[in-house]
């Protein structure tokens, strides 16, 4: 599934994984 896909259907959860993604990203870039 593309993001593009995600986003689309499920605006909501999008966000929540766009945010639970960017602190995980963020956590192994530290």
């Amino acid at each position: 599934m593309q993001w593009e896909e995600v986003r689309k259907i499920y605006p909501n959860q999008y966000v929540k994984l766009q945010i639970l993604a960017s602190h995980t990203e963020g956590n192994t870039k530290l």
